[in-house]
């Protein structure tokens, strides 16, 4: 949320307040109060929720500020409007008393004076400061108590009331098409919880080892954020190393006579420059993922062909693993930086998910007889790209059947000499990448061990919700 953002003058039928406040102190519902005309609840509370409807639907204002304003409005039209009920009441009692307090004051005042009773004005005085501090003690109480319930942005650190989802460009969860997607399809989306909703979900240690991603970083990451050319006895590191050599070159490459890159640039010029590199010095150096790009078939589509699906979906780049020849990874790039739309990253939002679920039950369905305990280990890969910011996501099928979609790892790419060090972000998403993919690997060869259903244990077959329009053996 861009706390410093004013709604423009030439918005229509939006109250003043809106313009002139910062949206992060929109929530403060008791100054919006104060600063209306009207003394009635509910007309106050009907422009209040009226305002921030015709703010969430003008397309000058920016996404992340909308969205804001239809969390507000829900708030203000739920079951909490109540509470903004007795916050317009009180605040009203308040004005009342302080207008009360000085018209009485300027009247008995001006009638002591008039019969030469001075002695009685310093009395009266006395009196109207005690009531009026009371009033403004009550007000204070108001506002304290509010501030424990405001409407904020997240803080920068996830805690225990707070979600997870706390940075710019990212998913859009908020669209109605896509909470009816995640309903239908049964999926979590541990970002747009806090860490006490995603426990009750879906127990704690799964809990832990989403949010330690946000903390830690993978061993290899660690073995070689120093950069050091020297050569390890882990070939794994190693080839990290030469990677990272690869990409840093590459990026040098393009700033050293002319440092800084323009970003009002086409999507497929940003693809080719800032994004490619990334997973053509991977695949090269690794030899364990396949990529394709630029409008590429997403084969595990082909589930959803119907009479009425033609089953294509096209991805703007997806990697397969060279050990099954399986999707476990795609991108897609909301548009251009510095020109992406509204309604690209929504469906884009939306097109990664699907597409995650589809890469994760065509893995799945090859192995229905998988014991679930290791099958529930098994996840899919996706990158988003909104503006210049890239973010890791993951998808797997829990224990009991449903999925869990999470957030791995985000980075903004640098286009300039001097936003060099924003390298290393981008870099530790990409060890993060490596790690991910190596482990599945390992799993995959674990299951692949198992030539029979195991006897006694609950298998994939057993608990998979597929959606009606997917088929599957």
């Amino acid at each position: 949320m861009t706390s410093t953002y004013t709604a423009p003058q030439n918005l229509q039928k939006v109250d003043a307040f809106f313009k002139e406040t910062p949206a992060k102190q929109w929530g403060d519902f008791a100054a919006f109060t104060r600063k209306q005309p009207s003394n009635t609840v509910g007309s106050i509370l009907s422009r209040y929720s009226g305002s921030l409807v015709a703010l969430s639907k003008e397309s000058i204002v920016p996404e992340n500020v909308r969205e804001y304003c239809i969390e507000l409005h829900k708030a203000a039209t739920s079951s909490r409007k109540e509470h903004f009920k007795e916050i317009v009441k009180h605040v009203i009692k308040v004005k009342t008393t302080e207008d009360r307090i000085d018209r009485l004051k300027k009247e008995v005042t001006a009638k002591a004076e008039l019969a030469g009773g001075t002695h009685v004005a310093v009395a009266l005085d006395s009196w109207f400061l005690e009531e009026k501090e009371q009033a403004q003690e009550a007000q204070n109480n108001l506002e304290e108590d509010q501030s424990q319930d405001k409407f904020t942005t997240p803080p920068l650190t996830p805690v225990n009331a707070t979600k997870l989802l706390i940075s710019p460009n990212k998913r859009v969860m908020s669209d109605e098409g896509m909470q009816q997607y995640m309903h239908d399809v049964n999926i979590i989306l541990a970002d747009d919880m806090t860490l006490a909703e995603l426990t009750a979900e879906v127990g704690e240690e799964t809990e832990k080892g989403i949010t330690s991603r946000r903390s830690t970083s993978p061993d290899i990451w660690i073995a070689t954020k120093d950069m050091a050319i020297e050569k390890t006895t882990d070939d794994n590191v190693n080839l990290f190393k030469l990677y990272c050599k690869k990409v840093l070159e590459d990026f040098f490459n393009m700033v050293d006579l002319y440092p800084n890159m323009s970003r009002k640039i086409g999507e497929r010029k940003y693809l080719a420059y800032h994004v490619v590199p990334l997973f053509k010095f991977y695949e090269k150096t690794f030899g364990s993922i396949d990529f394709d790009w630029a409008e590429t078939h997403v084969t595990s589509a082909k589930m959803m062909k119907s009479e009425e699906d033609s089953g294509i979906v096209l991805a703007d780049a997806k990697g397969t693993r060279m050990l099954d020849g399986l999707e476990v990874w795609h991108l897609e790039v909301a548009g251009p930086p510095k020109n992406w739309t509204s309604r690209h990253v929504l469906g884009d939002s939306k097109k990664t998910l699907r597409t995650d679920t589809l890469n994760l039950l065509r893995i799945l369905e090859d192995r229905l007889d998988c014991d679930v305990a290791l099958a529930s280990r098994i996840q899919v890969f996706s990158m988003l790209g909104i503006d210049t910011r890239i973010t890791l996501y993951s998808l797997r099928m829990l224990q009991d059947g449903r999925f869990l979609a999470a957030e791995l790892a985000t980075a903004i790419v640098p286009f300039t000499y001097s936003g060099r060090m924003q390298m290393k972000a981008v870099l530790r998403m990409m060890a993060i990448v490596h790690d991910e993919l190596t482990k599945q690997e390992e799993l995959i060869e674990e299951i692949d061990h198992y030539v029979q259903r195991p006897q006694g244990k609950v298998t994939v077959r057993d608990v998979l919700q597929v959606p009606k329009r997917i088929r599957t053996k």
